[in-house]
């Protein structure tokens, strides 16, 4: 009980974490792959379930209970986690940036909690006709995928497989990442925008585009895609994450 009250806590530092910088609990949590695996799994299944209870028709026009969502759920929010996690590791690469790989695990980690909040959204913008997006035909769709617009988060008001949850939980995702990107990480304001703009659109042509152009006639083929993606990124993590043996088996001190 212990453990899951340390986890509790951690997502509640998280959402803390969005107004206070002494919010840091979450950064320190100890976690396994194997174990995060799991709960990543859970809050897939979790949401698929919620979206069918409370999200509303719209939720309801894809997600069910039925194998192929399920399993597309299960692997999306370990999607979600670990391969922004690699992404973002090879972009500071780039940028000639040192940083923790095991922080970035963290953080991607206890922020995949906001999947669980994304059926009540979508739920309460049915119940009180919140507009959140603009229905494109397809042409149109695929001229602004490839505009500026699409850099941002706003590009999601403008995508049709997308929600009112959807889209909250990605701006508030933009706003916490370049926080901790920035204080956390402590990576230079004018190198954690591009960054971040470069992850995030590789992100979105990875699921939306890719879903609507290509895979939604085969849930299960979504979910097999996303499934090789996760175990790419899953073994990604843990090479650059192992602790690097010294070779010559001795310390500074001992060869002075």
């Amino acid at each position: 009980m212990g453990k899951i009250k340390n986890l509790f806590r951690g997502y509640l530092e998280l959402f803390k974490y969005f107004y206070s910088s002494k919010s840091k609990y979450f950064l320190n949590f100890p976690l396994s792959i194997g174990v995060s695996l799991i709960i990543l799994g859970l809050i897939g299944i979790i949401r698929n379930i919620l979206e069918v209870l409370v999200g509303g028709s719209w939720a309801r026009a894809w997600f069910a209970f039925k194998p192929d969502i399920f399993f597309v759920m299960f692997f999306y929010p370990i999607y979600l986690c670990f391969f922004p996690i690699v992404l973002i590791f090879f972009l500071t690469k780039i940028f000639n940036l040192k940083i923790d790989i095991k922080k970035i695990f963290l953080f991607f980690f206890f922020l995949q909690i906001v999947h669980i909040f994304i059926p009540f959204l979508d739920g309460l913008a049915e119940i009180y006709n919140i507009p959140y997006h603009l229905f494109l035909d397809s042409s149109l769709y695929l001229k602004l995928i490839f505009s500026p617009l699409a850099l941002t988060p706003i590009i999601l008001f403008f995508t049709v497989p997308t929600s009112f949850g959807i889209n909250v939980v990605w701006l508030f995702t933009t706003i916490v990442s370049i926080k901790f990107f920035s204080r956390e990480l402590q990576i230079s304001f004018k190198k954690v925008i591009p960054i971040l703009i470069i992850g995030f659109y590789i992100v979105y042509m990875s699921i939306y585009p890719v879903y609507y152009f290509y895979l939604c006639q085969n849930d299960y083929l979504f979910g097999l895609y996303f499934m090789i993606l996760s175990i790419f990124s899953v073994i990604c993590y843990v090479y650059y994450s192992r602790p690097i043996k010294n070779p010559f088996n001795y310390t500074s001190e001992q060869n002075l």
